[in-house]
C-alpha cells in the first residue's frame, strides 16, 4: 500500500470541463507560492484516499451531509473548508433552487467565495458570517480575458478532433435542457418534491427543446454551409429527442468535451436558452443570441436575462446571424452579481482567501462523524471504487439503464482529466510567472 501524502490543498471538482481549467488555475498560483495541491474528482474515493489535505477546496456545500461527505479523506479530519460554489446564479424567483443551493448547518462556518454583492448578501441571509465571505469575481471570467487566450485549442484543432468542417459556419448552442432528461426529473423529484412551478418548468423545458432542434433542423436543410454544435448541460442527459435528430442531421454535433469558452472563442454565432454561460460570450467580447420560442415566467426567469433580447420565432432565428443584433444584458446587473470579474485577476484573490483560510484557525470546522449509514451508502462506496478506474476502462459498455448514464457521466470526468491538468500547468506557468 502507497504511503498517504500530506498536502495543503485538495481541490475537488464535479464536472472535468466546467472546473479543470479553472482549478488548474489555482493549482498552479498555489504551488508558485509555495504549496502543495492536488486535483480530485470528488467521486474518487481510491484517490482522495492517497492524501492528507489541510484545506478541502470544494465545488459546492450544501448541508452538514455534503460536508461529511467531502470531508472523507481516509481516517483523516479535515477542518478547513472552501466553498467555490459554482452555482451563484438562480431564476429571479425559484425559492425552492435558492435554498437547495444554500448552505445549511455545518456548511455555513466553512469559508465561501463569493462572485459579487448580490451572492454575498444571500449568504449572509442564510447565517454565513461576513467575515467567511471573499468576494473575488467569478475565476473562469478570468479565462476569457485576453491574459490566458493561449491556453485553448485553434479551430483547426478542433475541427480534426471532432470531424467539425472547418470551411463552414459554426453555430453554437449552449444548451439548458437538463429537465429535458427523464432521468433527471426523477431525481429533481425525489430532491424536492413536486409542485407548480417545478412541473411548470419541465414541460416547458420539454417543449422549448423540441421547437429549438426544429430549427435547427430547418436552418440546416436551408443552410449546407453551417455546423451546429449542440454543448449539453453537464446535468444533461441524451433524451430521445436530441438521439432521434442527430440521426436525421449530419450537420448537428452533440460535443460534451472542452469548456465553454473554448467553443465561444471559436464558433461564429453563439446562441442559448437560459444558460448562463451567456456572461462568459459577454466577456469575451461575443454576441450570444436567446433563443425563446416560448415565453418564460418571471419564476423561470434567470435574473441576469431579465430585459433581454429574445429571439421568439424561426424568421428572426434565420435571420440573426446575417443581422446586427442587438445583444443586451444589463451591465450594472452583471458588476452586482459577478463584482470584480474581468480583471484576470480573480485566482489571485481566491489563492490570497486560500492563504488566509490555511494560517487562521478562526476557518476551523468540525465536522461530525456520520452515525447512521443505509444500504445505498454501500452501493454508493462501491460506485466510487469502481469510478477510480473510469480514467482507462469503460465500465458503462458492461451496464444498462440509469447505472449505464450514470456511469457515463463519471468517465466523461474522469477520462483524460490528469493530461488536460499537466498540459495546462505548462501553458499556465508561462503565463503567471
Amino acid at each position: 500500500m502507497s504511503k498517504v501524502k500530506n498536502i495543503d490543498f485538495a481541490l475537488l471538482f464535479e464536472h472535468s470541463a466546467r472546473e479543470i481549467e479553472a482549478l488548474t488555475l489555482i493549482k498552479c498560483e498555489l504551488e508558485r507560492r509555495g504549496y502543495s495541491a492536488e486535483i480530485i474528482y470528488k467521486h474518487d474515493m481510491v484517490e482522495r484516499n492517497k492524501f492528507y489535505p489541510k484545506v478541502v477546496i470544494a465545488p459546492f456545500l450544501y448541508s452538514t451531509l455534503v460536508m461529511q461527505r467531502i470531508a472523507m479523506f481516509g481516517n483523516h479530519s479535515v477542518k478547513k473548508y472552501l466553498n467555490l460554489q459554482w452555482e451563484q446564479i438562480f431564476c429571479k424567483d425559484d425559492k425552492t433552487d435558492i435554498e437547495y443551493h444554500s448552505p445549511k448547518g455545518i456548511a455555513r462556518k466553512a469559508a465561501h467565495i463569493s462572485w459579487g454583492k448580490i451572492n454575498k448578501t444571500r449568504l449572509e441571509s442564510f447565517g454565513v458570517s461576513s467575515d467567511h465571505i471573499f468576494e473575488t469575481g467569478h475565476i473562469t471570467m478570468d479565462l476569457c480575458s485576453s491574459k490566458f487566450r493561449k491556453i485553448y485549442n485553434s479551430r483547426e484543432e478542433l475541427s480534426k478532433k471532432y470531424g467539425l468542417d472547418i470551411g463552414k459556419k459554426w453555430l453554437l448552442f449552449i444548451s439548458g435542457f437538463a429537465e429535458a432528461d427523464p432521468q433527471y426529473v426523477r431525481d429533481l423529484k425525489i430532491n424536492f418534491g413536486v409542485d407548480d412551478n417545478i412541473s411548470n418548468h419541465i414541460i416547458l423545458t420539454v417543449k422549448t427543446q423540441k421547437k429549438v432542434l426544429e430549427w435547427f433542423k430547418r436552418i440546416l436543410s436551408e443552410d449546407p454551409e453551417l455546423q451546429i454544435i449542440y454543448r449539453p448541460h453537464p446535468s444533461e442527459g441524451a433524451t430521445p429527442a436530441l438521439a432521434n435528430i442527430c440521426e436525421a442531421i449530419s450537420g448537428l454535433k452533440i460535443i460534451r468535451d472542452e469548456s465553454v469558452r473554448q467553443w465561444i472563442l471559436v464558433s461564429d454565432y453563439i446562441s442559448t436558452w437560459i444558460s448562463t454561460s451567456i456572461v462568459e460570450a459577454f466577456f469575451m467580447g461575443k454576441k450570444c443570441a436567446i433563443l425563446r420560442p416560448f415565453a418564460l415566467p418571471i419564476e423561470s426567469e434567470v435574473e441576469i436575462m431579465t430585459n433581454g433580447t429574445y429571439i421568439c420565432t424561426y424568421e428572426e432565428f434565420r435571420k440573426f446571424r446575417n443581422s446586427d443584433y442587438t445583444f443586451s444584458l444589463d451591465k450594472g446587473l452583471i458588476n452586482e452579481h459577478y463584482g470584480k470579474s474581468g480583471d484576470g485577476n480573480t485566482y489571485i484573490r481566491i489563492c490570497d482567501a486560500c492563504e488566509k483560510i490555511l494560517s487562521n484557525e478562526k476557518y476551523d470546522v468540525v465536522v461530525p462523524r456520520r452515525k447512521t449509514f443505509f444500504i445505498k451508502d454501500i452501493f454508493r462506496g462501491a460506485r466510487d471504487i469502481l469510478i477510480h478506474y473510469c480514467d482507462h476502462v469503460r465500465i458503462s459498455k458492461y451496464l444498462f439503464g440509469r447505472p449505464k448514464q450514470l456511469f457515463e457521466l463519471h468517465e466523461n470526468n474522469m477520462f483524460g482529466y490528469r493530461h488536460k491538468v499537466k498540459k495546462l500547468t505548462k501553458l499556465y506557468s508561462r503565463i503567471i510567472e
